[in-house]
């Protein structure tokens, strides 16, 4: 083995830690936007229709996410405990999307998106639940967010 051998085996193991770390911060990110946690309050329930319409994907926009029964041209209204597994089951969705797709590799666009037609309103205090917003509190907190991904990696877990 040569010195430049050695080199390019620590780079690609740099990149897979890094790709770990990446792929770690989005989904903690998403996970923030969608259900709420350290940083956001989630995104606001009253259907649940927003909040289970985060996706995420690699390289590429996601397709919509789930969609709500619909009656009479309206979104069906459900409960708040149905909502959160509603919230759950988006952030499944997005772990999904990565199990499928692999780790991101660093500098790959990794997309979080919500394709609800309300959903700027919703940042921008039309709902009591978020006044503040809750995409931009959970992106205000980016470098908090990062922190505390690095921490649990370095205590040797994996996501």
């Amino acid at each position: 083995m040569t010195f430049a051998d050695d080199m390019a085996r620590a780079q690609k193991g740099i990149e897979k830690d890094l790709g770990l770390a990446y792929t770690a911060f989005v989904l903690q990110l998403g996970n923030e936007m969608a259900v709420g946690g350290k940083y956001s309050p989630g995104t606001p329930v009253r259907t649940g229709f927003a909040r289970g319409n985060w996706t995420a994907n690699v390289g590429s926009e996601p397709a919509p996410g789930l969609d709500m029964p619909q009656q009479g041209g309206r979104t069906k209204q459900v409960g708040t405990r149905r909502a959160n597994r509603i919230g759950q089951e988006a952030v499944a969705y997005m772990q999904q999307a990565f199990g499928t797709v692999g780790l991101a590799q660093w500098g790959q666009p990794i997309y979080l998106m919500n394709h609800t037609r309300y959903i700027v309103k919703l940042e921008f205090g039309s709902s009591t639940q978020a006044p503040h917003g809750f995409m931009r509190l959970a992106l205000a907190n980016a470098q908090n967010l990062m922190n505390d991904v690095v921490r649990f990696l370095a205590r040797g877990f994996a996501i």
